[in-house]
């Protein structure tokens, strides 16, 4: 059985990923911009990189900047399709 993750929280995070492909977002973006709270928005983070929707992209950093490297997240081809496959909510 499959156990179903398009809830609204989940929902929110892909619409505003779809906005812009070309963006990389992180947790705190995200936390910030959809106002979900930041345990939610890691929950939402980990189902969909569990079920090949997103993909964790490590930050580069150079060894002078004072805070720890970000994990960037962006959608996979499949995480794309799927959302072109989903009707929007009511």
């Amino acid at each position: 059985m499959t156990a179903v993750i398009y809830t609204g929280s989940v929902q929110t995070v892909l619409r505003l990923m779809e906005e812009s492909t070309a963006h990389l977002y992180y947790a705190a973006e995200l936390q910030g911009v959809t106002g979900l709270s930041k345990p939610t928005v890691s929950k939402v983070l980990g189902t969909l990189c569990e079920r090949g929707v997103l993909r964790k992209k490590p930050e580069r950093v150079a060894y002078f900047m004072d805070r720890a490297p970000r994990i960037y997240y962006e959608l996979t081809p499949f995480g794309v399709s799927a959302l072109r496959l989903t009707p929007p909510s009511t």
